[in-house]
């Protein structure tokens, strides 16, 4: 695995950020599947910027 900088995380955070469908979470369900689905955009971001 590649290593990103300090800096990169924001712009990462951001990324991700603007991929999210930013609805306000009515209960835990709904936190717990926002949060899931953010890792995996990330997750897909990460492998993006590392190839």
């Amino acid at each position: 695995m590649q290593k990103r900088r300090f800096t990169d995380i924001a712009a990462l955070n951001l990324s991700v950020l603007e991929k999210m469908d930013m609805r306000e979470p009515q209960c835990v369900d709904d936190v717990l599947s926002v949060d899931a689905n953010a890792r995996e955009v990330a997750r897909k971001e990460v492998m993006r910027l590392a190839s």
